[in-house]
């Protein structure tokens, strides 16, 4: 296996492992606990090239799940700030006039 790979799966792991650890401590919504571990998931199947611009888009729809279903603007706020700046990270990756593929 490469170490690229492996190095990514361990990230996910223990991301996950952290997860399970303040959904059990802090007793989480499983909508909230789901749908975080799902961004965790995706971002890190993700290209490397990729991964902070998916974890910004899994944010910014996790922002939405919080705003919409438990009506709490001012976390779904943060939230939304987190995923700008995961998003604007990982087009700052990009170095100018390359292709995005």
């Amino acid at each position: 296996m490469r170490p690229m790979i492996k190095a990514r799966i361990q990230s996910a792991a223990i991301a996950l492992a952290v997860l399970a650890f303040v959904w059990w401590y802090l007793g989480l919504h499983p909508v909230l606990g789901g749908s975080i571990a799902g961004v965790i998931v995706l971002s890190h199947l993700l290209p490397a090239k990729w991964d902070e611009i998916g974890s910004g888009v899994g944010f910014a729809i996790i922002a939405g799940v919080v705003y919409f279903y438990f009506h709490q603007d001012r976390v779904a706020a943060l939230l939304g700030a987190v995923a700008a700046f995961y998003i604007f990270a990982g087009v700052r990756a990009f170095p100018r006039g390359s292709p995005a593929s």
